[in-house]
Order: C-alpha cells, then structure tokens, then sequence
C-alpha cells in the first residue's frame, strides 16, 4: 500500500486537505524527512481500538481475582503441596 506523506508545514497549512485525505488511506507525516506520524480516518482508528482491546492480555490482579471468583465457586482446591528443600531429597534411593 502507498502512504501519501506529507511535510510538517504543509500538514498545518492544508489540514482540511489532510484529514479528507484520510479516505483514501493513512496520512504519514514527515519532520526532516522522517516519518514521525500519521493521521488515519475514523472508521481505521476505530477498527484498530477494537484490535486492541480483543488482544489486551489480563493483568496478574485479574487472574488472580479470577482464580479466587472459581475457588469461591467450585469449592475450595485443597491445600497445596508442603514444600520439600532439594537439600533432603535422597537422589541415591
């Protein structure tokens, strides 16, 4: 696909211009010949906000919450196993 780019200067002199390019696809804007940003048409922002909040992955609060929420639910998982030091273990046996 072929970005339009546009200056710094010309961006702020033409912005109407700018912001109806966005129909035909991303505006890349350029500051001393490097792309530093890009303007997009709404329905692009709006598809890439639901991209992003279907690929957020849970936080450790959350999964954690959420492992009480079934514990809660299911009954409880019983205890966890005593922990042993490696130190006492007889690999020779």
């Amino acid at each position: 696909m072929t970005y339009s780019g546009w200056k710094i200067s010309e961006a702020k002199a033409r912005m109407s211009e700018l912001v109806n390019a966005c129909g035909d696809g991303p505006q890349i804007i350029y500051n001393r010949g490097k792309p530093v940003a890009a303007v997009i048409g709404m329905e692009s922002f709006e598809a890439f906000e639901r991209f992003s909040l279907e690929s957020q992955q849970p936080s450790m609060k959350e999964l954690l919450m959420e492992l009480d929420a079934l514990n809660e639910e299911e009954g409880d998982f019983g205890e966890a196993p005593k922990r042993v030091d490696r130190n006492e273990i007889d690999l020779e046996s």
